[in-house]
């Protein structure tokens, strides 16, 4: 498959980020899945979720352990026999912590 586009974050809660991205346009139709994988402080964690569609974009949301943390989400589309396709990144930021 060809690599998604528009990967970007759609919503932070509070202890949840949603991102969102395109469909590959090249070879679309060969594209079975897509791994995601969340980077913070180095650690890496592999994650694979049902994806939800809204309209044109496929979306995931997931559950964050900590407030106002960067992270950086790279996604790759996968075909059935899962060969990757091109891999996009990029960072996104949880919800701000908030002091009662």
């Amino acid at each position: 498959p060809g690599p998604i586009e528009n990967l970007v974050q759609d919503s932070a809660e509070s202890n949840t980020i949603t991102v969102c991205w395109n469909p590959p346009t090249q070879n679309t139709f060969c594209v079975h899945d897509y791994e995601v994988e969340i980077i913070l402080a180095e650690v890496r964690q592999l994650i694979d979720l049902v994806a939800e569609r809204r309209d044109d974009r496929i979306c995931r949301t997931y559950q964050v352990q900590e407030c106002s943390r960067k992270y950086k989400f790279c996604v790759t589309p996968v075909n059935e026999d899962g060969e990757p396709g091109p891999q996009s990144c990029t960072l996104v930021e949880s919800s701000p912590c908030i002091n009662l």
